[in-house]
């Protein structure tokens, strides 16, 4: 089992490029430590 962590500035597509890598959905809300 691969742990990858994705890091980055707000609103630079991290979601998007973990969606399109992983073919999975994200959770997405409006609070902390959530995408």
């Amino acid at each position: 089992m691969m742990i990858i962590g994705i890091c980055g500035k707000t609103n630079v597509g991290k979601s998007s490029f973990f969606k399109a890598a992983t073919m999975n959905d994200v959770e997405i809300a409006n609070r902390r430590f959530v995408t």
